[in-house]
């Protein structure tokens, strides 16, 4: 088990900044906590875990939108929770590199934003998805290939205000000494 609290700042430009367009926008441009907990088991060769994550927004001021100045408001963006379950198996090779095959569901919440007391009935978000990884790592681990295919399906009731989009992503890893 472990347990967990992190404080994600806004680093990026968000749409309160002075952006000329969308593609400027790198953040969303709030402080949030966030409170985490993963439970993990491993019996070789097998491993399953569940993770929980609540985050809560804190509130800001907003004088400018998209670069240019408005009336200012208070904003705040809804509690966000999600949760993931996973399973993997792993495959030791002769060679001493291992293979891991794992598997995941994913969901996201977000409750709708607050601008000054009233509730942003535009705003708010869920997603769902699943994702399925495989994995090449050398004997000690200093070297790691990672392919994952991410899936986000296209039904009703699978998401609300989130693009859903299919990924594959191809990582590897090398540790210095």
């Amino acid at each position: 088990m472990y347990f967990g609290a992190t404080l994600n700042v806004p680093t990026g430009t968000s749409p309160y900044d002075d952006v000329q367009n969308n593609f400027d926008i790198t953040g969303r441009g709030f402080y949030r906590l966030d409170l985490q907990a993963i439970f993990d088991k491993t019996v070789y060769p097998w491993n399953a875990s569940v993770a929980l994550n609540y985050g809560t927004h804190f509130k800001r001021p907003v004088n400018r939108e998209y670069g240019d100045y408005i009336q200012p408001y208070k904003k705040q963006l809804g509690d966000r929770l999600s949760s993931s379950i996973s399973a993997g198996y792993t495959k030791f090779l002769s060679s001493g590199a291992s293979l891991v095959f794992a598997g995941a569901y994913t969901y996201l919440q977000e409750d709708k934003a607050v601008i000054d007391g009233v509730t942003d009935t535009t705003s708010g978000l869920i997603k769902q998805g699943f994702s399925a990884t495989a994995s090449w790592l050398s004997e000690d681990a200093s070297r790691v290939v990672k392919l994952t295919y991410s899936y986000t399906p296209h039904l009703d009731g699978w998401g609300e205000n989130f693009p859903t989009t299919n990924t594959l992503a191809l990582g590897v890893n090398y540790v210095f000494d």
